[in-house]
């Protein structure tokens, strides 16, 4: 279907609550073209804080280890990260233990 915006996200907490960096999976957002944008600024003013986005009938949400995105028509365009991809096809997938992370914290 035609989708107004779709997120892939694997660390951010506000938007995807249940998101968790090590499950191997990404948390996807689907928003279809019918939901308006107004209507979607409206959700993510009044819902986004509380989650309550992810009820929403309108919206869909999934885990996914990977997904593959088509443009409908060759006109279509797809913004990653702000790169603009003109009518191609994007594929997106989780690279698990890819990088190690290590933090440190110091308390003054």
């Amino acid at each position: 279907g035609s989708f107004l915006a779709v997120g892939c996200l694997n660390t951010e907490k506000i938007s995807t609550p249940f998101v968790h960096m090590s499950d191997g999976c990404m948390d996807i957002i689907a928003v279809p073209a019918k939901v308006g944008r107004m209507e979607l600024l409206s959700l993510g003013v009044t819902q986004l804080p509380s989650g309550g986005h992810l009820q929403d009938k309108r919206l869909f949400h999934w885990k996914a280890s990977e997904m593959k995105f088509y443009p409908a028509d060759s006109a279509d365009k797809f913004n990653v990260d702000g790169e603009v991809l003109d009518g191609l096809a994007i594929w997106v997938k989780v690279l698990p233990s890819l990088a190690r992370l290590i933090s440190v914290t110091t308390e003054t």
